[in-house]
């Protein structure tokens, strides 16, 4: 029923205080509805809070300037996050989907009005949580929010931001650390080069999980980054001794990938390489800029190891060999 109002033409024409009341009083109704509502209208629910935050990016945020508006904004995110959080990993892909889209509106809109210490804040009281679906959502949430938005950020929230999140690389789940380090990858290709050294450190703690076999592609990700934009004797300082090899590895192959492509075939002709060598390495170039693909695209170059092992792949695995069974 609530999502049949707000999404009736008269709902968007109310504008002003009457608006901004009104959609306020829909919030009220929304958050008093949530103990009661079922896993058969989960997904209707969810998309219900979408359509809300749209309705009010349209009616509040121009009003962000008025008493009260803004700190009204900021009670309606904290009691609306954690749920959204929560369901970013669920199990039905149409949940996680609308959940994603309800944090991408939920951070633009705060980002727009300057709240970015608050926004990160509230998804960052996910990390503290006891359960590792808690933490790993809650990094999900943070990576996506540093990616597209860390243009917004100061550079000390940055700082502050990334130090927390990247003390999970240390954490045994399997899931947690998996997430931490796909924030990891944002980290290397959002923050400026020349900020990028005093995080080095910790983030080169990747290589002291034992979970490590499970995701050799993202983590070649990671360090073909770092040896497109920081200088060979910085990394040669700081990397782990036993994983110097794939570090040498890796600078052959970016380097084989800065020649002229017609001095790349000549020397493939000569060694019988095939082609392709370094496909999978064009993570995006050496630029000290934003990235320009989109969140989906930027995370699923890795999704296929994703899906090979670990806990976020259980459900689709689950229905895969459901599917392939004989009816």
């Amino acid at each position: 029923a609530v999502f049949g109002v707000i999404r009736h033409p008269a709902c968007a024409a109310v504008g002003g205080q009457e608006g901004g009341a009104r959609v306020l009083g829909l919030w009220n109704t929304l958050r008093d509805s949530r103990q009661t509502c079922s896993p058969a209208a989960l997904k209707a629910r969810i998309s219900t809070i979408e359509a809300m935050l749209a309705l009010t990016d349209q009616h509040l945020a121009p009003r962000f300037g008025e008493p009260g508006v803004r700190q009204e904004y900021l009670q309606c995110l904290t009691s609306v996050m954690p749920e959204i959080l929560f369901h970013l990993r669920d199990q039905s892909g149409a949940v996680r989907d609308a959940s994603r889209e309800c944090l991408h509106i939920a951070s633009t809109t705060a980002i727009k009005q300057d709240l970015q210490a608050e926004v990160v804040a509230l998804i960052s009281a996910g990390l503290a949580g006891l359960t590792r679906h808690s933490k790993a959502s809650a990094v999900d949430a943070l990576s996506r929010l540093l990616y597209e938005h860390s243009a917004r950020f100061s550079e000390d929230l940055q700082d502050r931001l990334i130090g927390v999140v990247l003390l999970l690389l240390a954490d045994t789940d399997a899931q947690v650390w998996r997430a931490t380090l796909k924030f990891s990858k944002v980290v290397v290709f959002v923050v400026p080069k020349s900020r990028l050294p005093k995080h080095l450190p910790q983030l080169l703690r990747m290589f002291d999980s034992k979970h490590l076999a499970s995701a050799k592609m993202l983590m070649r990700a990671i360090v073909e980054r770092l040896v497109k934009v920081l200088p060979a004797e910085v990394l040669a300082e700081t990397f782990p001794s036993q994983h110097q090899p794939l570090l040498h590895y890796v600078q052959r192959l970016v380097s084989r990938q800065r020649r002229p492509k017609s001095t790349r075939a000549v020397k493939q002709e000569e060694q019988g390489e095939g082609e392709g060598e370094g496909q999978d390495a064009e993570m995006g170039g050496d630029e000290d800029e934003a990235p320009k693909e989109t969140w989906d695209a930027f995370q699923g170059e890795e999704a296929g190891e994703t899906k090979a092992g670990g806990d976020d792949a259980a459900p689709a695995a689950g229905r895969k060999r459901r599917a392939a069974e004989p009816p």
